[in-house]
Formats: C-alpha cells, structure tokens, sequence
C-alpha cells in the first residue's frame, strides 16, 4: 500500500450488545412500520422475550426463505405499493436485510415508475429518490450487509447474480444484538461464520484497501479464525456470539469500502448452478486465492501473520490457518456433495471473472489463473 490520500465514510448508527434489540422499541413509536424476515426469523421475533408483545404480527412480512431474487422482490413492492410505510425494519439475515434494502429503495421509486430492473440496469437510478427509513437488525453474523452500500439479488432461471451499489442502501440505524444467535442452526453458523471470515480477507488482498479498512480487515480475521471453529463446537456461548458479531461487523465495515473479490467472484457460478450456499462456496477458494495472492505480498500479509501470532515463515503459516479452517467445517467434501465431477466445476470458469471483484484483487487474474485455483481447491 502507498501514502497517498485515504478516506473513510459509513453513515450508519451502530448500536451493539446484547439484549440492544429492544432499543428498536424507540424507533417505532408512531410510525408506520414493516418488518421483512423470514419464516424462522418472524417466529423468533414473535416469541422473543423483548419484543415479542410489542411487535404487531400483522406488521411482519415472511417473505424471504432464500435467496432474494427478482420475481419475488417485485411482488413484495407490488403488493406494498399503496401502503403509507414511515419505516423499514430488518429481522434476519442476510438476504433478508438485502431485501429490506431494496425495498426500502424501490418502493419509492416505482411511485416514479422506475421499477427494479430499472434499476439493476442503471444504480444510480436509486439517488432519484429518499429511501424509506432502515433499521437493519440481523439474526445471522455473516454477511455484514447491515453496514454497507450494497445489496444482492439473483435471477436463477438465468443463473445470474446483481449487485446494486448506492449509498441510498445504507441503513439508517442497526442493531448489533449477538444474543439473536442463540439457537441458529450449526449448517447456518458455519455458512455465515466462513462468509464473515472471506469477506474480512476479500478486503484485506483488495486493491482498494486502505489503512482504515485495513484495520476492520485484520481485527475481524483475528476475531473470526479464533472463534468460528469454537462457535461451531458451542453455539450457545454467548461470549463465542460476542465475538462473532464483532467479526461479521468489521468485516461489513471492511467491504464498505473495498468490495469484495476473486472468491466472491468464483463463488457466483457455484452457487447459480449448483446451489452451493454461499459462504462455503467463498470459502472453498480461500486459501488457493490467498496462495496466489501471497506472491504479491506488499506487506499486508506480513501485518496478518503479526496480528494472528505466526511465526515464520509467515507465508506456509497463514495458508495453513486458512486450510484448517475449511478442514474443521468440512469445507472441500460439502462442496464436492454438490458438485457431480471435477470437469462440470472446471467448464464454468470463464464465468468465474466478474468485473468488480475478480479485477479487486492485487493480483491480475487471468481465466488460467482461475483453473489453477480450482483444481488447488478441489484436491
């Protein structure tokens, strides 16, 4: 990294710790408000020991039971359209809040008659108008989504995944509450604990990293390395969810900024045509990507290898760490459950290169560069 001129920019409130999720209770005191979750998150929110007799059922939309993807978005707006709705709250993970997202955004704009693929055409289509108010309160800790300007959408009958970048994504408020991962099933901790984990190294060997990303980047891979396999191990130890949460933060706080990269690019195409869940399919490149990123070491892997306690050389230590991470989750043999052979995985790889993350990498990545990184992942 130069010297040059830096800078740093994320509007959201923060409000983190446990049992914070009732602070939500002040937000909606006379308003008109949403609730987008999913069906396991609606039944938590409902039998949730804060704000379970506040809540109004009839205010929860259970819309969002995987992916978010076109179709159903644009039902939810539809059906949404000539309803009065001062607020937007997000109760879930992260394609719920993605979801929130885009409807907090979209719903104003079809009024305008600008509908989501509009916008999916041209993003900047989203500063036409003023958001509806966010409040972003997440269930999983993963993504990150609650803290930056982006949001995921997919169309499946054309295996095509789109991303909408805007600073009108933002939520206005989030609230960072770890007791909300109590109870997530194993499958969901280690798919979102291992997306965390990519996305803080996605930020860290981006080009676009900077000092004040840099930092979010090494505190939530410390966070994450150490607790994730631990979590998996304890999923009701509330100091595990602490850290966690912290990690999944930082991480969010990282890509804010940078975006996301080669794995993220890689992992498109398996998830679109195999259905692999998402941060498995991050992780299963990681530390090939993280192998051919170390060629390039301007000394951001020597500041990981510090931050982590490694001894020398720092370069086999830190890809080693990153491989018994995937080991202990199973990482390789879950994504070879959904893959029917090693040439089906190798044919998709001329739409493994998105711009926008293949191209934030420090390295230059050619389409040969990807099969190498496949065949490292794969045996």
């Amino acid at each position: 990294m130069n010297n040059s001129i830096c800078k740093y920019y994320n509007p959201v409130e923060i409000i983190f710790g446990p049992s914070s999720r009732a602070k939500v209770k002040e937000y909606i005191v006379s308003k008109n408000y949403k609730i987008i979750s999913s069906r396991r998150g609606s039944e938590i929110l409902l039998k949730d020991i804060l704000l379970g007799g506040f809540i109004k059922g009839d205010n929860i939309i259970n819309c969002v039971n995987g992916y978010p993807d076109i179709a159903s978005i644009e039902n939810i707006i539809s059906n949404l359209i000539n309803e009065s709705i001062d607020l937007i709250i997000a109760f879930g993970g992260g394609s719920v809040i993605d979801t929130a997202k885009i409807i907090s955004i979209c719903l104003p704009l079809r009024n305008k008659g600008i509908s989501l693929s509009d916008v999916l055409k041209d993003n900047n289509k989203c500063s036409r108008t003023s958001p509806i108010d966010l409040i972003t309160i997440p269930t999983t800790f993963g993504t990150g989504s609650e803290v930056t300007p982006f949001s995921t959408v997919w169309d499946f009958s054309k295996k095509k995944k789109f991303s909408i970048s805007n600073p009108s994504l933002y939520s206005k408020v989030s609230i960072i509450d770890p007791e909300l991962g109590i109870g997530t099933p194993i499958r969901i901790i280690e798919t979102t604990g291992l997306d965390a984990v990519n996305q803080a190294a996605e930020s860290l060997w981006n080009k676009n990293a900077n000092p004040f990303s840099m930092q979010y980047s090494l505190t939530s891979l410390q966070l994450g390395l150490q607790s994730l396999p631990n979590l998996v191990s304890s999923p009701d130890d509330l100091d595990l969810w602490m850290q966690m949460a912290q990690c999944s933060l930082f991480s969010g706080l990282a890509i804010s900024q940078t975006r996301t990269a080669l794995c993220h690019s890689i992992s498109y195409a398996l998830t679109s045509y195999f259905g692999i869940p998402h941060g498995i399919a991050c992780a299963f490149t990681m530390p090939s990507v993280l192998r051919y990123c170390l060629e390039s070491d301007d000394g951001r892997f020597i500041r990981l290898a510090d931050t982590l306690k490694l001894s020398s050389p720092y370069k086999d230590e830190l890809i080693n760490k990153f491989i018994s991470l995937n080991e202990k989750i199973d990482v390789e043999n879950i994504v070879k459950g959904y893959i029917p052979n090693f040439e089906s995985l190798i044919n998709l790889s001329s739409q493994m290169i998105h711009p926008g993350r293949a191209d934030n990498l420090i390295r230059e990545v050619r389409e040969e560069d990807i099969k190498t990184i496949l065949r490292q992942s794969y045996s």
